[in-house]
């Protein structure tokens, strides 16, 4: 039935399969590449239209929010309830902005329009105007819709930006003003009104009918294959499981394979995880691809962990095994070399995905391909760890004695593992052939067959496994920091070649050439400071876009004697003209000089010297100095004005190098000591120059320059620190989700709370599990939140501090400025020599919020990545009168903090002006702190995790074997004869557990032996059914036939009557004998079964001496206390055991006495106490002990049935009965039974 609805759900994909066929056929056929465009173009138009008819919506509310006249606060908080950007002019004055992106100028607002597209600095801007006129003052708002940004520098955080309501899920090469260009689709409002003009890219999508019908065929093979062997393996079809291993593997990696000769699905579809990283990997070139086969070989793998032991395979190694278990054992341990081999390879091909090293120990910054990768590692971690358990397993199942453990070929394994890992330093050798031993060590231990188990081998088995493999991963990616840092060392080292940069120099001869020309310049050339602003501007906007940009500049002007005029003591023009007018520094530009001397300059670096004539006339001297940008840690823009998009090296900041003549030092840089730590007889070692040699904490790598001198780098790189970090965090990683899967699969979740599901061991390693990832979960998070808590209010009074220092330092210029004692240029320049002391940016405002100066005009000028104008939650500060604001601020994709401080004189109530300084690298800052914690923390817990594994493993024996030892005593109890008690001397738990043992041991002797009476009563009563029935019988006869002959004896003579008259009456007198202990016995046999009933003792007593006080001849004294007395027992056999009692007593007193018979109760403890007591002649001592036995009589009409019925109904109460005698003087019957209340 089940194979049946299988095939039919597979009948279904197959059919789905053709449908999918003929829609592909249809789109290829009728459907070609331009109608597929142009369908993008429509949606551009009617999203655009959407946009349009929302922001004409809300332009009536705009207008009528301008009719308070609002203030800066009303409108920025107004402003986050409509579309786009507010900007505000009150009448030529602007009044209001709430983003620094794009403020449009009044040229622009006040043109009278409804909406139009404009282009400002390569961005597309749609602006939508309302206007209101208000006490003869015009309010002009503005909202600003980005339909497409373009950033001058194209890196990793300034990507172009589209707006998402009217672009987003289409793929767009460029947006541009309709006049511009006649590339793409025109874009019109509802009255066919140009707009702009959109560039879409190319569909990908092949038009072909026979790419279309192939691809659609490939498809439905795919489909078919994984429902077929996804239903094979569903439907437990045991006999086919080999073949639907190798289909699975045949259509998945033959899918993937055709996936990638198509190019799919980055052919349809821009992914970027998807762009080939590794084109000579066919494996994984790319992370996309990745992800796709490790995720599919995970699949499958999962599928053979469940389903290998029923494949022929498995058998056949098995029936192998057993006949040639050395040759099968060779192979086996081959195979497990060869998943070692590939288990490394696989992690160099996914540590090969990222352009720069997994460090995760100085560097967790969660960037999408690193998650990718750490992913993909996990997963295929736990591929081998399946695929090696998979032939560990049959290493156990084909053992024959163990000889495999005393076998030679573990150290065949373990050498060749040695030798493939040769390459590696010697403490990786060393820790690989660890690996192979911990292998050893779990088949050592039998720990494989525990795996389908909920048993304490199978958790050991699970983390011992990922132990090993995680050890091997973090070697891996050690290796893999050391070679990408060698590679990044060597890529760093090329910005110290001092090769003349040819394009450099053809640029900066053109620069050279406008200078001259340049009319404001000239204008402006007797003001020394403004026209130095304008030689910096003229540079700084020609080199924008272009390989200027990778230099520093500095500009000097000198006046016609060649006097600096700075006047500030700095060398003359003809002293620079001595120091670098040299012949080895001239280039093929006779203004140009190369500066190559490695002893003074160890970076590219130009000086240019340009006369400065008009008309003949000299009028001064311009020095231009170019030096080559690096990464500085005091740049706080290196990201922003670079453009190192993908190839960036998050620690370079912290590499150290030094410039060696042969084994004389000429200079050095960096944390590493050259002077003290550098050994220079490594310049020798050619190893140092081939892969680097690590040493003190550092990797050390030596590159030789043009110039012959040699670049020795050192870049902080420490190989054990970088291990155990990788190794604790995929341990844990692994750790967890195999403890997980252990549980789940052996349903421990259940297990856990059900005793009798899980063996004692797994259940105190399921806590020590939870005991210990639980508190590793809370400690990190609230660790690193306090962490972040902590570090982000030291850092903002770090940052407050700083910025309130700078602004007392810019104080004294700010009041100058502003007293007009102090021109612009001197003011600007004062303010870039503080902003290089200090190694910030500053950046001053003045009271209306505009920008004054800033020690970094790029930003907002030359690259217009922000508007002049402050922030606008600033701004409100400043009308606030606040003392401080640190503001959450973004250029692009990188996030920043800026600090403002109002700027207050000595005699204005209000500001001055308002000081920003931005903090680009706190966010840099806090990860590294954040990892520095986080693995410490890490480090940490797997230590501890190692250490509770073979803790929990001692424990668990130490705990678990008295509990052994408990079973087997336990499972040795019987209850036919006598147990021996347990000796425990500790007195803990389980000294109590044996107590309670020993102590049911002592109830089952009890119970044993109540048990043997009651088959002896049992026995007895049997017995006394069957004598009462044997005797009764011939008695009645025999009754009557001598009562019939005494009757006939009547009639005969005297001397007849004589003879006979005294046997006869003999006869009928021991006849009625042994009627009377028949009708005993049948008495005793057809006894009830005692009941449990709540009742009053005493009352009981009291109505049985009621009907023995009417008897003259005995004389009873009663002493029965008052109240009542309830026990648990059966009430009429109590009563019948009190009326044996007294009976006992009457008939023991000899007929020559008064009968006194003394009856008592009393409470005595938690008891009630009852005596009977006569004056009779005593109990012989050779009787005392059969009293109590059945059948044991001293009367001669006395059954023996009475004591033995009382001894009985009183311990069916839970009390007991006893007697004290003495000979001639009476006997006392006592009875003791616990009271229930």
């Amino acid at each position: 039935m089940k194979i049946t609805k299988s095939y039919r759900r597979l009948n279904l994909w197959v059919f789905a399969s053709l449908v999918l066929i003929g829609i592909a056929l249809y789109v290829g056929f009728l459907l070609p590449t331009l109608q597929i465009k142009q369908k993008g173009f429509r949606l551009v138009q009617q999203k655009t239209w959407d946009k349009l008819s929302r922001l004409q919506s809300q332009q009536s509310t705009v207008n009528q929010f301008l009719a308070k006249q609002p203030s800066f606060a009303e409108l920025l908080s107004f402003s986050r309830q409509i579309d786009g950007y507010l900007i505000v002019y009150k009448g030529s004055n602007l009044h209001f902005w709430s983003s620094q992106d794009f403020i449009p100028e009044w040229q622009d607002a006040k043109e009278s329009f409804v909406y139009k597209v404009i282009e400002r600095k390569s961005s597309v801007y749609l602006l939508f105007r309302t206007q209101r006129t208000l006490q003869d003052k015009t309010w002009i708002a503005l909202q600003v819709v980005q339909l497409w940004r373009k950033y001058p520098i194209d890196n990793q955080y300034l990507t172009p930006y589209f707006d998402k309501d009217i672009f987003e899920g289409i793929k767009v090469a460029e947006v541009a003003p309709p006049q511009q260009t006649d590339k793409g689709s025109l874009i019109q409002d509802v009255q066919k009104k140009d707009l702009f003009r959109v560039t879409l890219l190319d569909a990908k999508i092949p038009a072909k009918p026979e790419v279309l019908l192939f691809l659609s065929v490939v498809i439905l093979a795919l489909i078919w294959g994984l429902v077929i062997s996804i239903d094979l393996m569903q439907h437990s079809l045991r006999i086919a499981y080999d073949w639907v291993f190798l289909l699975s593997i045949f259509y998945w990696f033959g899918g993937r394979i055709t996936l990638q000769q198509l190019q799919l699905p980055q052919a349809w579809f821009a992914i970027p995880f998807f762009d080939i990283v590794q084109p000579h990997q066919w494996f994984a070139p790319s992370l996309g691809d990745a992800v796709l086969n490790f995720g599919g070989l995970g699949f499958i793998m999962w599928r053979v962990f469940r389903f290998f032991p029923f494949t022929n395979f498995y058998k056949t190694i098995y029936l192998w095994g057993r006949k040639s278990p050395q040759i099968v054992t060779f192979l086996l341990l081959c195979i497990v070399a060869g998943l070692l081999v590939i288990y490394w390879e696989g992690t160099q091909v996914l540590l090969d995905l990222l352009r720069y090293p997994l460090n995760l120990r100085q560097d967790l910054q969660l960037l999408p391909e690193k998650i990718i990768v750490v992913l993909s590692l996990l997963v295929w971690t736990f591929i081998m760890l399946y695929a090696s358990h998979c032939f560990t397993r049959l290493l156990l199942v084909i053992e024959i004695k163990f000889a495999w453990r005393r076998h030679f070929w573990w150290l065949f394994l373990l050498l060749f593992i040695g030798w493939y890992f040769r390459g590696l330093i010697l403490p990786f050798q060393i820790g690989v052939c660890l690996v192979v031993v911990g292998l050893w060590a779990m088949l050592w231990f039998r720990l494989p067959k525990g795996i389908g188990l909920p048993k304490f081998s199978a958790v050991m088995y699970l983390l011992g496994g990922a132990l090993c493999l995680t050890w091997l991963l973090a070697i891996a990616v050690s290796v893999d920091i050391s070679r990408k840092t060698t590679k990044a060392l060597k890529q760093y080292a090329q910005q110290f070649d001092t090769e003349n940069d040819k394009l450099a120099e053809k640029q900066l001869a053109t620069i050279l050439q406008l200078l001259p020309t340049d009319t404001t310049l000239i204008g402006q050339w007797g003001q020394p400071l403004l026209s130095k602003k304008i030689i910096q501007q003229i540079l700084q906007k020609a080199s924008v876009g272009n390989h200027l940009e990778n230099y520093l500049l500095t500009v000097s002007v000198f006046d016609p004697d060649g006097e600096n005029t700075e006047k500030e003591g700095r060398s003359n023009y003809k002293e620079l003209e001595k120091q670098y007018k040299r012949v080895w520094y001239e280039t093929d530009n006779p203004l140009i000089y190369f500066i190559h001397e490695l002893s003074l300059n160890p970076i590219r670096r130009y000086i240019c010297f340009l006369p400065f004539q008009q008309k003949g006339k000299n009028l001064g001297y311009i020095v231009l100095d170019l030096k080559q940008k690096r990464d500085l840690a005091g740049n706080v823009f290196p990201l922003l004005l670079s453009e190192q998009k993908n190839n960036f090296d998050p620690m370079s900041q912290s590499y150290s190098y030094a410039f060696f003549d042969k084994e004389r030092l000429i200079y050095e840089y960096g944390d590493y000591g050259f002077v003290n730590q550098f050994d220079k007889s490594l310049l020798k070692n050619p190893q140092l120059a081939k892969s680097g040699i690590s040493q003190s904490g550092f990797q050390l790598l030596m590159v030789e320059s043009q110039t012959g001198k040699s670049i020795v780098l050192a870049a902080p790189v420490v190989w054990w620190a970088d291990w155990y970090a990788h190794f604790a965090f995929f341990f844990l990683i692994t750790a967890l989700f195999s403890t997980l899967f252990i549980h789940k699969r052996q349903q421990f979740w259940v297990a856990a709370l059900s005793p009798q599901k899980a063996s004692y061991a797994a259940r105190i390693q399921f806590y020590f599990n939870v005991a210990f990832f639980l508190p590793l979960i809370l400690t990190l998070v609230s660790m690193l939140s306090v962490l972040v808590t902590n570090y982000q209010q030291d850092q903002a009074r770090d940052m407050m501090q700083r910025a309130e220092k700078s602004g007392k330092d810019l104080l004294t210029y700010v009041e100058m400025w502003h007293k007009k004692e102090l021109s612009e240029p001197y003011f600007e320049e004062a303010v870039k020599q503080l902003a290089n002391y200090q190694s910030l940016d500053l950046n001053i405002f003045d009271a209306q919020g505009k920008l004054v100066v800033s020690s970094q005009e790029a930003i907002f000028y030359q690259n217009g990545f922000l508007a002049p104008w402050i922030h606008p939650q600033a701004y409100t500060m400043v009308q606030g009168q606040r003392k401080f604001l640190v503001q959450a601020e973004q250029i692009g994709n990188l996030a920043y903090r800026a600090v403002y401080v109002p700027l207050y004189g000595l005699e204005k109530a209000k500001p001055l002006g308002v000081l920003q300084v931005p903090f680009f690298d706190s966010q840099q800052d806090l990860n590294r702190q954040i990892a520095h914690v986080f693995n410490v923390v890490v480090g940490v817990f797997a230590f501890v995790l190692i250490l509770l594994m073979l803790f929990s493993q001692i424990v668990g024996q130490a705990i678990t074997q008295p509990l052994y030892l408990l079973r087997q005593k336990m499972s040795n109890t019987t209850f036919s004869k006598r147990n021996e008690p347990l000796v425990w001397d500790t007195p803990d738990e389980i000294g109590t557990l044996v107590g309670e043992y020993n102590r049911m041991l002592v109830k089952l002797e009890e119970s044993r032996a109540t048990e043997a009476q009651n088959q002896k009563e049992t026995a007895w009563r049997e017995m006394a059914k069957q004598v009462a029935h044997e005797i009764k019988n011939p008695l009645t006869p025999m009754k009557l036939t001598l009562q019939s002959l005494q009757m006939r004896l009547q009639q005969q003579n005297d001397e007849v009557q004589h003879l006979f008259e005294r046997p006869v009456e003999s006869l009928l007198t021991q006849i009625d004998i042994l009627d009377d202990i028949a009708t005993s016995f049948s008495a005793f046999a057809k006894m009830p079964i005692p009941i449990s009933e709540r009742f009053d003792v005493a009352a009981v007593l009291r109505e049985t001496e009621n009907l023995y006080k009417s008897n003259k001849d005995v004389s009873f004294r009663s002493d029965i206390s008052k109240g009542k007395f309830f026990v648990r027992g059966d009430a009429k056999l109590m009563g019948r055991i009190f009326t044996n009692l007294i009976l006992n007593a009457i008939q023991a007193v000899p007929r020559d006495r008064s009968p006194e018979v003394s009856i008592k109760l009393a409470q005595v403890d938690k008891n009630v106490f009852i005596e009977v007591k006569d004056n009779g002649l005593g109990i012989d001592e050779a009787l005392r002990e059969k009293i109590f036995v059945p059948n044991f009589t001293t009367k001669e009409e006395g059954s023996g049935i009475g004591l033995a019925v009382a001894k009985r109904g009183v311990e069916h109460a839970g009390g007991r009965i006893w007697f004290d005698t003495v000979p001639e003087v009476g006997t006392s019957f006592y009875v003791e039974i616990p009271l229930i209340e």
